[in-house]
């Protein structure tokens, strides 16, 4: 069993616990790692809007929301993953 496979079945086992929704979020065509919040924002059907961006418009979404996040194949863009999981999830980790 490959390990996408392995993390939606896991993802499938745990639907009733995360409130907001399970999110998949494909990693593998995206080569900019400035497009890592862009590409999890659109995702999640959120829009860039004149005064805020998709970082922002994130974080504030994630903030009020209880979601699981597989960003897959995000394994040439860990840094750039880090960062976005330290942004929106920080707080609420700790």
């Amino acid at each position: 069993m490959g390990k996408t496979r392995l993390c939606i079945r896991v993802a499938e086992d745990l639907l009733d616990t995360f409130t907001g929704g399970i999110w998949f979020v494909e990693l593998a065509s995206l080569t900019v790692p400035d497009l890592v919040v862009q590409t999890v924002a659109l995702t999640l059907g959120l829009r860039e809007e004149k005064d805020r961006s998709f970082q922002t418009a994130l974080e504030y979404y994630l903030k009020s929301k209880q979601v699981l996040l597989m960003l897959d194949n995000c394994e040439h863009l860990i840094e750039a993953c880090a960062k976005l999981a330290i942004a929106c999830c920080g707080s609420v980790l700790s």
